[in-house]
Protein backbone atom coordinates (compact mmCIF):
# COMPACT_ATOMS: atom_id res chain seq x y z
CA UNK A 1 0.00 0.00 0.00
CA UNK A 2 0.94 3.11 -0.80
CA UNK A 3 1.88 6.27 1.86
CA UNK A 4 2.02 10.01 1.04
CA UNK A 5 4.59 11.95 2.47
CA UNK A 6 4.09 14.90 3.89
CA UNK A 7 5.63 18.63 3.99
CA UNK A 8 6.87 18.97 8.00
CA UNK A 9 5.87 21.99 9.90
CA UNK A 10 8.67 23.59 11.80
CA UNK A 11 7.23 26.07 13.51
CA UNK A 12 3.32 27.64 13.49
CA UNK A 13 4.23 30.89 11.37
CA UNK A 14 5.20 28.73 8.57
CA UNK A 15 3.15 28.39 5.68
CA UNK A 16 5.09 26.87 3.19
CA UNK A 17 8.54 25.44 2.82
CA UNK A 18 10.95 25.42 -0.41
CA UNK A 19 12.18 22.28 -1.61
CA UNK A 20 16.40 22.94 -2.25
CA UNK A 21 17.44 19.52 -2.91
CA UNK A 22 16.02 16.15 -3.52
CA UNK A 23 18.12 13.27 -2.36
CA UNK A 24 15.46 10.36 -4.12
CA UNK A 25 14.73 10.31 -7.39
CA UNK A 26 11.37 8.54 -8.90
CA UNK A 27 12.50 4.24 -9.11
CA UNK A 28 14.72 4.47 -6.51
CA UNK A 29 14.64 2.17 -3.24
CA UNK A 30 13.95 4.11 -0.14
CA UNK A 31 14.53 2.44 3.17
CA UNK A 32 13.43 4.37 6.37
CA UNK A 33 15.74 7.09 7.95
CA UNK A 34 17.14 7.64 4.19
CA UNK A 35 17.14 11.10 3.16
CA UNK A 36 14.35 12.34 0.87
CA UNK A 37 14.74 15.59 0.06
CA UNK A 38 16.00 19.34 1.53
CA UNK A 39 14.16 22.15 2.80
CA UNK A 40 14.49 25.52 3.63
CA UNK A 41 13.07 28.27 5.22
CA UNK A 42 14.03 32.00 5.81
CA UNK A 43 16.26 31.06 8.70
CA UNK A 44 17.39 27.44 7.83
CA UNK A 45 17.43 24.41 6.47
CA UNK A 46 16.24 20.71 7.44
CA UNK A 47 17.13 17.72 6.01
CA UNK A 48 13.57 15.45 6.00
CA UNK A 49 14.05 11.53 6.50
CA UNK A 50 11.35 9.03 5.27
CA UNK A 51 9.08 7.00 8.07
CA UNK A 52 8.23 4.26 4.98
CA UNK A 53 10.22 1.63 2.76
CA UNK A 54 9.58 1.09 -0.45
CA UNK A 55 10.02 2.48 -3.86
CA UNK A 56 9.72 6.38 -4.82
CA UNK A 57 6.68 6.30 -7.08
CA UNK A 58 5.84 10.29 -7.88
CA UNK A 59 7.27 13.42 -6.91
CA UNK A 60 4.62 16.52 -6.58
CA UNK A 61 7.00 18.90 -6.40
CA UNK A 62 10.72 19.23 -7.87
CA UNK A 63 13.82 21.45 -6.67
CA UNK A 64 12.84 25.27 -6.24
CA UNK A 65 9.57 24.42 -5.37
CA UNK A 66 7.33 26.12 -2.53
CA UNK A 67 5.32 23.47 -0.73
CA UNK A 68 2.88 24.33 1.27
CA UNK A 69 3.33 23.02 4.71
CA UNK A 70 1.27 19.78 5.85
CA UNK A 71 0.65 18.79 2.04
CA UNK A 72 1.56 15.57 0.48
CA UNK A 73 4.93 15.76 -1.26
CA UNK A 74 5.89 12.43 -2.76
CA UNK A 75 4.14 8.96 -2.51
CA UNK A 76 6.08 5.85 -1.74
CA UNK A 77 4.89 2.10 -2.00
CA UNK A 78 5.41 -1.14 -4.05
CA UNK A 79 7.49 -1.24 -7.60
CA UNK A 80 4.51 -1.04 -9.90
CA UNK A 81 2.00 0.23 -7.74
CA UNK A 82 -1.10 2.43 -9.39
CA UNK A 83 -0.82 6.07 -7.72
CA UNK A 84 -2.41 8.58 -10.43
CA UNK A 85 -5.77 7.87 -8.52
CA UNK A 86 -4.02 7.97 -5.32
CA UNK A 87 -6.22 10.57 -2.88
CA UNK A 88 -4.35 12.66 -0.35
CA UNK A 89 -7.63 12.92 1.32
CA UNK A 90 -7.26 10.58 4.16
CA UNK A 91 -3.64 11.81 5.03
CA UNK A 92 -5.10 15.34 5.20
CA UNK A 93 -7.87 14.12 7.30
CA UNK A 94 -5.38 12.79 9.43
CA UNK A 95 -3.65 16.09 9.90
CA UNK A 96 -7.14 18.03 10.93
CA UNK A 97 -6.84 17.03 14.60
CA UNK A 98 -2.92 18.22 15.26
CA UNK A 99 -4.01 21.38 13.07
CA UNK A 100 -7.23 22.22 15.38
CA UNK A 101 -6.19 21.20 18.54
CA UNK A 102 -4.27 24.84 18.61
CA UNK A 103 -7.24 26.87 17.73
CA UNK A 104 -8.94 25.96 21.02
CA UNK A 105 -5.50 27.51 22.92
CA UNK A 106 -6.17 30.91 23.89
CA UNK A 107 -3.93 33.83 22.59
CA UNK A 108 -2.33 36.86 23.55
CA UNK A 109 -4.15 40.27 23.63
CA UNK A 110 -4.26 41.66 19.90
CA UNK A 111 -1.79 44.63 21.19
CA UNK A 112 0.57 42.80 23.01
CA UNK A 113 3.97 42.71 21.84
CA UNK A 114 5.06 39.39 23.62
CA UNK A 115 5.81 36.24 20.95
CA UNK A 116 4.48 32.34 21.79
CA UNK A 117 6.78 30.15 21.05
CA UNK A 118 5.48 27.03 19.52
CA UNK A 119 6.41 23.35 19.69
CA UNK A 120 7.53 22.18 15.71
CA UNK A 121 6.04 19.52 14.35
CA UNK A 122 8.76 17.50 12.74
CA UNK A 123 7.11 14.63 11.06
CA UNK A 124 3.52 13.88 10.38
CA UNK A 125 3.39 10.55 12.92
CA UNK A 126 4.67 12.79 15.64
CA UNK A 127 2.20 13.87 18.51
CA UNK A 128 4.54 15.08 21.20
CA UNK A 129 7.80 15.95 21.74
CA UNK A 130 10.50 15.43 24.77
CA UNK A 131 11.97 18.64 26.33
CA UNK A 132 15.20 16.96 27.16
CA UNK A 133 17.04 20.24 28.08
CA UNK A 134 16.27 24.18 28.25
CA UNK A 135 18.95 26.27 27.28
CA UNK A 136 17.32 29.56 28.59
CA UNK A 137 15.66 30.35 31.82
CA UNK A 138 12.98 33.17 32.40
CA UNK A 139 14.61 36.09 32.63
CA UNK A 140 17.14 35.28 30.07
CA UNK A 141 17.58 37.71 27.27
CA UNK A 142 16.90 35.86 23.92
CA UNK A 143 18.50 36.95 20.09
CA UNK A 144 16.94 35.61 16.88
CA UNK A 145 18.94 32.53 16.45
CA UNK A 146 19.79 31.74 20.37
CA UNK A 147 18.89 27.73 21.02
CA UNK A 148 15.87 27.62 23.73
CA UNK A 149 15.69 24.08 24.02
CA UNK A 150 16.61 20.98 22.82
CA UNK A 151 13.60 18.09 21.91
CA UNK A 152 14.02 14.32 21.47
CA UNK A 153 12.03 11.83 20.15
CA UNK A 154 12.69 8.25 19.41
CA UNK A 155 14.73 8.73 16.47
CA UNK A 156 16.70 11.90 17.38
CA UNK A 157 17.20 15.18 18.82
CA UNK A 158 16.76 18.83 17.83
CA UNK A 159 17.74 21.97 18.91
CA UNK A 160 14.67 24.73 18.86
CA UNK A 161 16.18 28.24 17.91
CA UNK A 162 14.23 31.39 18.16
CA UNK A 163 12.29 33.54 15.73
CA UNK A 164 12.03 36.53 18.19
CA UNK A 165 14.18 38.27 19.87
CA UNK A 166 12.91 39.85 23.71
CA UNK A 167 13.16 38.35 27.02
CA UNK A 168 11.99 34.87 28.02
CA UNK A 169 9.00 35.54 30.22
CA UNK A 170 7.05 32.55 30.91
CA UNK A 171 7.82 28.83 30.16
CA UNK A 172 4.92 26.18 30.45
CA UNK A 173 7.10 22.70 30.24
CA UNK A 174 10.05 21.95 32.02
CA UNK A 175 13.45 19.67 31.33
CA UNK A 176 11.61 15.66 30.70
CA UNK A 177 8.14 17.51 30.05
CA UNK A 178 6.12 16.09 26.73
CA UNK A 179 4.60 18.87 24.79
CA UNK A 180 2.15 18.20 22.29
CA UNK A 181 3.21 19.73 18.97
CA UNK A 182 2.09 22.76 17.45
CA UNK A 183 1.10 24.27 21.12
CA UNK A 184 2.42 26.68 23.07
CA UNK A 185 6.36 26.02 24.93
CA UNK A 186 7.17 29.65 25.97
CA UNK A 187 6.51 33.02 25.78
CA UNK A 188 9.59 36.06 24.70
CA UNK A 189 8.54 39.54 24.93
CA UNK A 190 9.44 43.13 26.41
CA UNK A 191 11.14 42.84 29.55
CA UNK A 192 7.97 43.47 32.24
CA UNK A 193 4.92 43.06 29.60
CA UNK A 194 2.06 41.70 31.32
CA UNK A 195 1.17 38.76 30.03
CA UNK A 196 -1.35 37.58 32.41
CA UNK A 197 -4.32 38.02 29.81
CA UNK A 198 -2.01 34.95 28.18
CA UNK A 199 -3.72 32.19 30.95
CA UNK A 200 -2.25 28.95 29.30
CA UNK A 201 -0.73 26.27 31.81
CA UNK A 202 -0.17 22.51 31.85
CA UNK A 203 -3.51 22.22 33.37
CA UNK A 204 -5.31 24.20 30.64
CA UNK A 205 -3.10 22.37 27.97
CA UNK A 206 -4.46 19.01 29.74
CA UNK A 207 -7.89 20.44 29.85
CA UNK A 208 -7.95 21.06 25.83
CA UNK A 209 -6.50 17.15 25.22
CA UNK A 210 -9.06 16.11 27.45
CA UNK A 211 -11.88 17.95 25.95
CA UNK A 212 -11.06 16.51 22.41
CA UNK A 213 -10.96 12.72 23.84
CA UNK A 214 -14.64 13.57 25.84
CA UNK A 215 -15.63 14.74 22.02
CA UNK A 216 -14.16 11.71 20.41
CA UNK A 217 -15.29 9.36 23.10
CA UNK A 218 -18.95 10.89 22.60
CA UNK A 219 -19.35 9.78 18.52
CA UNK A 220 -17.91 6.12 19.62
CA UNK A 221 -20.27 2.96 20.04
CA UNK A 222 -19.57 0.53 22.36
CA UNK A 223 -18.54 -2.13 20.13
CA UNK A 224 -18.57 -6.05 21.35
CA UNK A 225 -14.98 -7.52 21.80
CA UNK A 226 -13.90 -10.02 18.69
CA UNK A 227 -10.98 -12.52 18.40
CA UNK A 228 -9.19 -9.65 16.11
CA UNK A 229 -5.47 -10.92 16.90
CA UNK A 230 -3.72 -10.96 13.31
CA UNK A 231 -2.91 -14.39 11.63
CA UNK A 232 0.68 -14.40 13.14
CA UNK A 233 0.06 -13.10 16.48
CA UNK A 234 1.48 -10.28 16.23
CA UNK A 235 -0.29 -7.00 17.89
CA UNK A 236 -0.52 -4.15 15.44
CA UNK A 237 -0.70 -1.04 16.36
CA UNK A 238 -1.03 2.30 14.27
CA UNK A 239 1.46 4.88 14.70
CA UNK A 240 -1.47 7.25 15.81
CA UNK A 241 -2.94 5.06 18.32
CA UNK A 242 0.80 4.11 19.87
CA UNK A 243 0.96 7.88 20.45
CA UNK A 244 -2.12 8.42 22.07
CA UNK A 245 -1.86 5.22 24.38
CA UNK A 246 1.41 6.68 25.91
CA UNK A 247 0.58 10.28 25.96
CA UNK A 248 -2.49 8.96 28.18
CA UNK A 249 -1.10 5.96 29.98
CA UNK A 250 -2.86 2.92 28.23
CA UNK A 251 -2.17 0.05 27.92
CA UNK A 252 -2.48 -1.40 24.33
CA UNK A 253 -2.93 -5.38 25.80
CA UNK A 254 -6.26 -4.53 26.86
CA UNK A 255 -7.27 -2.72 23.57
CA UNK A 256 -9.73 -4.31 20.70
CA UNK A 257 -8.37 -3.71 17.42
CA UNK A 258 -11.09 -3.18 14.97
CA UNK A 259 -8.69 -1.88 12.05
CA UNK A 260 -7.80 -4.02 9.01
CA UNK A 261 -6.34 -7.29 9.82
CA UNK A 262 -6.98 -6.46 13.74
CA UNK A 263 -4.91 -3.81 13.85
CA UNK A 264 -5.46 -1.46 16.94
CA UNK A 265 -6.58 2.25 15.45
CA UNK A 266 -7.09 5.88 17.45
CA UNK A 267 -10.45 4.94 17.76
CA UNK A 268 -9.58 1.98 19.81
CA UNK A 269 -7.42 3.40 22.05
CA UNK A 270 -10.50 6.02 22.86
CA UNK A 271 -12.60 2.98 23.47
CA UNK A 272 -10.09 1.51 26.01
CA UNK A 273 -10.07 4.56 27.42
CA UNK A 274 -13.73 5.19 27.88
CA UNK A 275 -15.22 1.55 28.73
CA UNK A 276 -11.65 0.05 30.22
CA UNK A 277 -9.90 -3.30 29.47
CA UNK A 278 -13.12 -5.93 28.44
CA UNK A 279 -13.56 -8.95 30.80
CA UNK A 280 -15.21 -12.51 29.95
CA UNK A 281 -17.97 -12.89 31.39
CA UNK A 282 -16.72 -15.66 33.53
CA UNK A 283 -13.96 -13.47 34.68
CA UNK A 284 -16.04 -10.75 35.90
CA UNK A 285 -17.88 -13.21 38.19
CA UNK A 286 -14.83 -14.18 39.34
CA UNK A 287 -12.61 -11.85 40.05
CA UNK A 288 -15.44 -9.41 41.57
CA UNK A 289 -14.42 -5.40 43.13
CA UNK A 290 -10.54 -6.65 41.67
CA UNK A 291 -8.94 -3.53 39.69
CA UNK A 292 -9.23 -4.73 36.06
CA UNK A 293 -5.83 -2.55 35.05
CA UNK A 294 -4.03 -4.20 37.61
CA UNK A 295 -4.50 -8.34 35.70
CA UNK A 296 -2.35 -9.36 32.75
CA UNK A 297 -4.71 -10.36 30.06
CA UNK A 298 -4.10 -13.55 28.17
CA UNK A 299 -7.18 -13.56 25.81
CA UNK A 300 -8.09 -13.08 22.33
CA UNK A 301 -8.00 -9.45 21.27
CA UNK A 302 -6.78 -8.37 25.03
CA UNK A 303 -9.78 -9.86 27.12
CA UNK A 304 -9.48 -10.75 30.56
CA UNK A 305 -9.92 -13.85 30.99
CA UNK A 306 -11.09 -15.87 35.23
CA UNK A 307 -7.45 -17.20 34.87
CA UNK A 308 -5.93 -14.27 34.10
CA UNK A 309 -7.60 -13.08 37.58
CA UNK A 310 -6.60 -15.98 39.57
CA UNK A 311 -2.72 -15.75 38.02
CA UNK A 312 -2.83 -12.33 39.88
CA UNK A 313 -4.68 -12.62 42.58
CA UNK A 314 -1.92 -15.67 43.82
CA UNK A 315 0.71 -12.83 42.70
CA UNK A 316 -0.47 -10.55 45.11
CA UNK A 317 -1.06 -13.05 47.63
CA UNK A 318 2.84 -13.93 47.65
CA UNK A 319 4.40 -10.58 46.81
CA UNK A 320 5.04 -8.67 49.71
CA UNK A 321 5.46 -4.59 49.13
CA UNK A 322 8.87 -3.39 51.35
CA UNK A 323 8.48 -1.01 53.68
CA UNK A 324 9.00 2.51 51.93
CA UNK A 325 11.83 4.99 53.75
CA UNK A 326 13.00 8.51 53.71
CA UNK A 327 15.92 7.20 52.00
CA UNK A 328 13.97 6.14 49.18
CA UNK A 329 13.60 7.77 46.14
CA UNK A 330 11.85 7.50 42.54
CA UNK A 331 13.83 8.50 39.65
CA UNK A 332 12.41 9.39 36.65
CA UNK A 333 13.80 7.45 33.67
CA UNK A 334 15.53 9.71 30.48
CA UNK A 335 14.05 9.45 27.37
CA UNK A 336 16.57 7.61 26.21
CA UNK A 337 16.27 5.00 28.52
CA UNK A 338 12.72 5.14 27.95
CA UNK A 339 13.19 4.13 24.47
CA UNK A 340 16.14 1.62 25.06
CA UNK A 341 13.32 -0.43 27.79
CA UNK A 342 10.81 -0.33 24.69
CA UNK A 343 12.44 -1.30 21.92
CA UNK A 344 13.88 -4.18 24.17
CA UNK A 345 10.35 -5.61 25.24
CA UNK A 346 9.70 -5.27 21.46
CA UNK A 347 12.10 -7.36 20.49
CA UNK A 348 11.49 -10.15 22.76
CA UNK A 349 7.91 -9.92 22.19
CA UNK A 350 7.83 -10.02 18.40
CA UNK A 351 10.88 -11.77 17.67
CA UNK A 352 11.62 -15.65 17.87
CA UNK A 353 14.97 -15.19 19.86
CA UNK A 354 17.24 -18.70 20.49
CA UNK A 355 21.09 -17.76 21.55
CA UNK A 356 24.25 -20.27 20.72
CA UNK A 357 27.05 -20.15 23.16
CA UNK A 358 31.08 -21.18 22.11
CA UNK A 359 34.62 -20.15 22.86
CA UNK A 360 37.70 -20.15 21.03
CA UNK A 361 41.24 -20.19 21.83
CA UNK A 362 42.26 -16.39 21.22
CA UNK A 363 45.95 -17.04 21.20
CA UNK A 364 46.07 -15.94 17.66
CA UNK A 365 44.12 -12.40 17.91
CA UNK A 366 46.58 -11.43 21.62
CA UNK A 367 49.80 -12.77 19.40
CA UNK A 368 48.59 -10.08 16.34
CA UNK A 369 47.54 -7.59 19.30
CA UNK A 370 51.03 -7.48 20.87
CA UNK A 371 52.82 -7.63 17.13
CA UNK A 372 50.62 -4.29 16.47
CA UNK A 373 50.94 -2.76 19.68
CA UNK A 374 54.85 -2.87 19.52
CA UNK A 375 54.98 -1.27 15.98
CA UNK A 376 51.71 1.09 15.78
CA UNK A 377 53.96 4.45 15.43
CA UNK A 378 56.29 2.80 12.89
CA UNK A 379 53.57 1.78 10.75
CA UNK A 380 50.79 4.51 11.17
CA UNK A 381 48.95 2.40 13.15
CA UNK A 382 46.22 2.99 15.72
CA UNK A 383 45.27 1.67 19.27
CA UNK A 384 43.71 -1.28 17.88
CA UNK A 385 42.12 -3.92 20.40
CA UNK A 386 40.83 -7.05 20.61
CA UNK A 387 36.92 -5.97 20.06
CA UNK A 388 38.07 -4.56 16.87
CA UNK A 389 39.53 -8.13 15.62
CA UNK A 390 36.49 -9.92 16.54
CA UNK A 391 34.51 -6.62 14.81
CA UNK A 392 37.00 -7.56 11.82
CA UNK A 393 36.10 -11.12 11.84
CA UNK A 394 32.36 -10.87 11.65
CA UNK A 395 32.65 -8.07 8.66
CA UNK A 396 34.56 -11.00 6.97
CA UNK A 397 32.53 -14.10 8.33
CA UNK A 398 28.43 -13.14 8.65
CA UNK A 399 27.96 -11.82 5.01
CA UNK A 400 28.39 -16.15 3.70
CA UNK A 401 25.22 -16.33 6.05
CA UNK A 402 22.54 -14.06 4.55
CA UNK A 403 19.83 -14.84 6.74
CA UNK A 404 21.93 -12.85 9.68
CA UNK A 405 22.74 -10.28 7.85
CA UNK A 406 19.66 -9.38 6.79
CA UNK A 407 15.85 -7.78 8.25
CA UNK A 408 12.91 -8.98 8.76
CA UNK A 409 10.23 -7.60 6.80
CA UNK A 410 6.83 -8.66 8.40
CA UNK A 411 6.29 -11.63 9.12
CA UNK A 412 7.06 -13.31 5.56
CA UNK A 413 10.06 -11.23 4.00
CA UNK A 414 13.87 -10.95 4.60
CA UNK A 415 16.12 -8.23 3.24
CA UNK A 416 19.35 -9.41 2.51
CA UNK A 417 22.15 -7.62 1.98
CA UNK A 418 25.00 -7.29 0.17
CA UNK A 419 27.44 -5.47 2.47
CA UNK A 420 27.99 -5.65 6.28
CA UNK A 421 26.52 -2.42 8.15
CA UNK A 422 27.97 -3.34 11.27
CA UNK A 423 26.56 -1.98 14.50
CA UNK A 424 28.74 -2.16 17.96
CA UNK A 425 26.83 -1.73 21.29
CA UNK A 426 28.23 1.76 23.03
CA UNK A 427 28.16 2.75 26.58
CA UNK A 428 27.18 6.44 27.40
CA UNK A 429 26.24 8.74 30.42
CA UNK A 430 22.82 8.75 28.71
CA UNK A 431 22.27 4.79 27.90
CA UNK A 432 22.99 2.22 25.35
CA UNK A 433 24.06 3.79 22.05
CA UNK A 434 24.54 1.22 18.54
CA UNK A 435 26.50 3.30 16.08
CA UNK A 436 26.54 1.34 12.37
CA UNK A 437 29.54 1.44 10.41
CA UNK A 438 28.30 1.04 6.78
CA UNK A 439 30.24 -1.23 4.93
CA UNK A 440 32.42 -2.37 7.16
CA UNK A 441 33.31 -5.34 4.82
CA UNK A 442 35.34 -3.25 2.42
CA UNK A 443 37.50 -1.48 5.38
CA UNK A 444 40.58 -2.26 6.78
CA UNK A 445 41.11 -3.93 10.24
CA UNK A 446 42.97 -0.27 11.11
CA UNK A 447 40.01 1.36 9.48
CA UNK A 448 37.26 -0.48 11.82
CA UNK A 449 39.40 0.57 14.58
CA UNK A 450 39.60 4.08 13.89
CA UNK A 451 36.22 4.12 12.66
CA UNK A 452 34.52 3.10 15.89
CA UNK A 453 36.67 4.67 17.87
CA UNK A 454 35.50 7.64 16.01
CA UNK A 455 31.98 6.98 16.62
CA UNK A 456 31.73 6.03 20.27
CA UNK A 457 33.07 9.35 20.60
CA UNK A 458 30.82 11.03 19.20
CA UNK A 459 28.14 8.65 21.40
CA UNK A 460 29.39 9.79 24.75
CA UNK A 461 29.71 13.39 23.80
CA UNK A 462 25.84 13.38 22.28
CA UNK A 463 26.86 15.02 18.88
CA UNK A 464 26.29 11.90 16.85
CA UNK A 465 24.16 11.87 13.90
CA UNK A 466 20.87 9.90 14.14
CA UNK A 467 21.65 8.45 10.87
CA UNK A 468 24.57 6.77 12.27
CA UNK A 469 22.70 5.14 14.60
CA UNK A 470 20.39 3.53 12.28
CA UNK A 471 20.77 0.78 9.82
CA UNK A 472 23.04 -1.61 10.88
CA UNK A 473 22.41 -5.06 9.62
CA UNK A 474 24.20 -7.06 12.16
CA UNK A 475 25.34 -5.92 15.90
CA UNK A 476 28.31 -6.78 18.20
CA UNK A 477 27.82 -6.39 22.23
CA UNK A 478 31.13 -7.12 24.10
CA UNK A 479 30.70 -6.84 28.22
CA UNK A 480 34.16 -8.77 28.03
CA UNK A 481 35.85 -5.64 29.98
CA UNK A 482 33.27 -6.31 32.87
CA UNK A 483 34.12 -9.68 33.02
CA UNK A 484 31.20 -11.43 31.69
CA UNK A 485 32.11 -14.71 30.82
CA UNK A 486 28.43 -15.69 28.82
CA UNK A 487 25.57 -13.63 28.25
CA UNK A 488 22.11 -13.71 26.07
CA UNK A 489 22.24 -10.70 24.28
CA UNK A 490 18.99 -9.49 22.76
CA UNK A 491 18.47 -8.86 18.98
CA UNK A 492 17.96 -5.46 17.56
CA UNK A 493 14.84 -5.65 15.20
CA UNK A 494 14.62 -5.53 12.10
CA UNK A 495 17.82 -7.43 12.28
CA UNK A 496 17.90 -10.89 12.61
CA UNK A 497 21.28 -11.77 14.93
CA UNK A 498 23.35 -10.11 17.24
CA UNK A 499 26.89 -11.25 18.83
CA UNK A 500 27.79 -10.93 22.56
CA UNK A 501 31.41 -10.98 23.27
CA UNK A 502 32.77 -12.21 26.92
CA UNK A 503 35.99 -12.14 28.86
CA UNK A 504 39.04 -14.13 28.17
CA UNK A 505 39.36 -16.68 30.59
CA UNK A 506 41.98 -19.85 31.00
CA UNK A 507 41.05 -23.50 29.56
CA UNK A 508 42.82 -26.50 29.39
CA UNK A 509 42.71 -28.71 26.37
CA UNK A 510 44.50 -31.76 25.23
CA UNK A 511 46.90 -31.63 22.41
CA UNK A 512 48.77 -34.79 21.27
CA UNK A 513 48.32 -36.16 24.41
CA UNK A 514 49.58 -33.20 26.55
CA UNK A 515 47.41 -30.81 28.48
CA UNK A 516 47.89 -27.32 27.98
CA UNK A 517 46.70 -24.20 29.01
CA UNK A 518 45.46 -21.34 26.51
CA UNK A 519 43.27 -18.13 26.80
CA UNK A 520 39.78 -18.91 25.88
CA UNK A 521 37.42 -15.92 24.56
CA UNK A 522 33.34 -16.69 24.62
CA UNK A 523 31.17 -15.91 22.35
CA UNK A 524 27.05 -15.71 22.34
CA UNK A 525 25.14 -15.83 19.36
CA UNK A 526 21.18 -14.86 19.82
CA UNK A 527 19.43 -15.32 15.90
CA UNK A 528 15.80 -14.95 15.34
CA UNK A 529 14.50 -18.53 14.68
CA UNK A 530 12.27 -17.16 12.20
CA UNK A 531 14.65 -16.34 9.91
CA UNK A 532 17.64 -19.16 10.16
CA UNK A 533 17.65 -22.36 11.41
CA UNK A 534 20.14 -23.84 14.60
CA UNK A 535 22.35 -25.51 12.42
CA UNK A 536 23.15 -22.27 9.67
CA UNK A 537 23.62 -20.24 12.92
CA UNK A 538 26.16 -22.96 14.66
CA UNK A 539 28.06 -22.96 11.11
CA UNK A 540 28.00 -19.29 11.51
CA UNK A 541 29.83 -19.66 15.27
CA UNK A 542 32.08 -22.38 14.06
CA UNK A 543 33.14 -19.95 11.08
CA UNK A 544 33.89 -17.61 13.22
CA UNK A 545 35.91 -19.27 15.58
CA UNK A 546 38.11 -20.63 12.75
CA UNK A 547 38.81 -17.18 11.68
CA UNK A 548 39.62 -16.10 14.89
CA UNK A 549 41.62 -18.66 15.64
CA UNK A 550 43.47 -18.36 12.51
CA UNK A 551 43.57 -14.20 11.94
CA UNK A 552 46.76 -13.72 9.84
CA UNK A 553 45.08 -16.21 7.69
CA UNK A 554 41.77 -14.10 7.57
CA UNK A 555 43.70 -10.69 6.96
CA UNK A 556 45.96 -12.57 4.12
CA UNK A 557 42.37 -12.80 2.31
Amino acid sequence: MANVVMMPQIGLNETSNLISTWNKNVGEVVKVGDVLFTIETDKSSMEVESEFEGVLLKRLYEEGDACDVLTPVCIIGQEGEAVDDLSSAKEEEEVKPVVEATKETPLLPEDSQAKVVIMPQIGLNETSNLISTWNKNVGDAVKVGDVLFTIETDKSSMEVESEFEGIVLKKFYEEGDACDVLTPVCIIGPEGEDISGFSVNQSEVDEVQDTKIESALNNIQTMPAQGTINPDGIQKVSPRARNLAESKGADLGYAVGTGPEGRIIERDVYTLLHNGPVMTKAAKLGLGQVDPSSIHATGIGGRILSTDGAKTSTNETIVAQPQATEEDKIVKLSNIRKIIAKNMMNSLQTTAQLTLNASFDATSIMEYRKLVKSGSDEFGLGNITLNDMVMYAVSRTVGDFENLNAHMIGQDQIKIFSNVHLGFACDTDKGLMVPTIFDSNKMSLNDISKHSKKLAEQCKKGNIDPKKLQGASFTISNLGSFGIENFTPVINPPQTGILGVGTIEYKVKRESGTFIEYPAMFISLTFDHRAIDGAPAARFLKALKFNLENFNLLLAK
